[in-house]
């Protein structure tokens, strides 16, 4: 969010518009609830299936995907990885969706790590919680 690869991730609960954040940091903010999936928006996750031309925004249907699945952390701990890649619409911004694991921490700033082809992002955090129908 800051645009410096640290501190909050640029990260939404998938299927909302809400950051995944402490409610309140921005608007319409709240954390992601441990099972839930969310949706980590990057750059430079390399090629992919139906690539558009340059500065081309990326197919909706079918979707461009990466092709090398990236492996996520979140709080250490490895998340089900649902898709990976071009974000429909845009030109070269990527998004990979992930389950929040059971057993994550909890808490307002847990890290997340995405490792492709050797290499290791920066990395960045998000607001996790217990489901509220689970406490």
């Amino acid at each position: 969010m800051n645009a410096q690869g640290t501190g909050q991730g640029a990260v939404l609960v998938a299927g909302t518009a809400s950051i995944a954040a402490p409610a309140g940091n921005f608007p319409g903010s709240r954390p992601a609830n441990i099972g839930e999936y969310i949706s980590i928006y990057c750059t430079g996750l390399g090629d992919v299936t139906l690539r558009p031309a340059l500065g081309s925004p990326s197919p909706s249907n079918p979707l461009s995907t990466t092709l090398v699945n990236p492996t996520v952390a979140v709080g250490g701990l490895p998340a089900t990885g649902q898709f990976s890649g071009l974000v429909p619409g845009s030109a070269e911004l990527y998004v990979v969706n992930v389950q929040v694991p059971d057993g994550a921490p909890t808490g307002d700033a847990i890290p997340i790590l995405l490792k492709m082809a050797g290499f290791t992002s920066n990395s960045v955090t998000v607001a996790i919680d217990i489901a509220p129908n689970s406490q």
